[in-house]
């Protein structure tokens, strides 16, 4: 099992598949279809103001889970920058397409998630 982490502006005990506003073409096979996006790494997310979401939700999940899928396109695009920089590779982006169970939820504070 691994902890990944969805940010949003609400707080939620289950995270449901949706079409959000951030929602863009460039996400490879999850263009079109309701999912959650999960990071494996905690981060800060913002708006396209600067401003950061307030809840960093905890979902616990088993990394061979069939339906947890990578976003293979930036994942290959990191790989790439990692290699020719020789710098850390920072998170992957997964998606899965049913409904998770939150396991616990940080808030932003204006320094960080508590």
């Amino acid at each position: 099992m691994l902890i990944f982490y969805h940010y949003s502006k609400e707080c939620f005990s289950r995270l449901t598949p949706q079409m959000g506003p951030r929602r863009h073409g460039g996400e490879g096979a999850a263009v079109g279809l309701p999912v959650v996006w999960l990071s494996d790494q905690p981060m800060l997310v913002t708006d396209g103001n600067g401003k950061v979401d307030p809840y960093e939700h905890h979902v616990d999940l088993a990394t061979d889970d069939p339906d947890l899928k990578i976003d293979k396109g930036f994942d290959e695009f990191m790989t790439k920058g990692e290699q020719q920089t020789e710098m850390p590779r920072g998170c992957r982006w997964f998606h899965i397409a049913r409904p998770v169970e939150v396991v616990a939820v940080r808030i932003w504070t204006t320094e960080k998630y508590i």
